[in-house]
């Protein structure tokens, strides 16, 4: 299996083998019905689905390549972490999602343009640069913050 689930009270993490996997692996692993969930991402990650998981109620943390529909986990999330050698990468292969419809509420749509036309990989600091992600963090605690981010979020729906 690709995919590990572990549960912290209300907090569903989810973890990507060392080599990556498939979003529609997560398919089972992860409610829909407002569970506060962590996605964290190894290795190289891709769709070949489209995931029903609640907008804004996940935290996203990379750590390897998230590549093609698996970007529009991007869409998605609350919050994306990620680590220096954090890679986002359009190949042109739409599977659900394309990588612009995924990306517009992030980026601009200059940004989304440039990517899709040159398929160059987007790493980390420019993707903290141009807002796609939120924060970069060492790999030895990105798990942990993105875990920690999960708690507030799941605090201030409690308020």
């Amino acid at each position: 299996m690709s995919w590990t689930t572990e549960w912290v009270g209300s907090i569903a993490i989810v973890e990507s083998a060392p080599s990556g996997g498939s979003v529609g692996d997560l398919d089972g692993l992860v409610s829909s019905d407002g569970d506060v969930v962590v996605i964290v991402c190894h290795g190289t990650v891709h769709a070949d689905t489209e995931l029903e998981i609640p907008a804004n109620r996940v935290v996203l943390a990379v750590s390897g390549e998230l590549r093609d529909g698996a970007l529009a986990l991007a869409r998605q999330s609350a919050l994306i972490l990620a680590t220096e050698g954090a890679t986002f990468v359009d190949n042109g292969r739409d599977h659900g999602t394309s990588f612009a419809a995924a990306l517009v509420d992030r980026l601009s749509v200059g940004e989304v343009a440039r990517m899709s036309l040159t398929r160059e990989p987007l790493g980390a600091s420019d993707a903290e640069r141009l807002g796609l992600i939120d924060r970069i963090l060492p790999d030895a605690s990105l798990r942990q913050e993105a875990i920690s981010a999960a708690h507030l979020i799941a605090e201030v729906d409690d308020c």
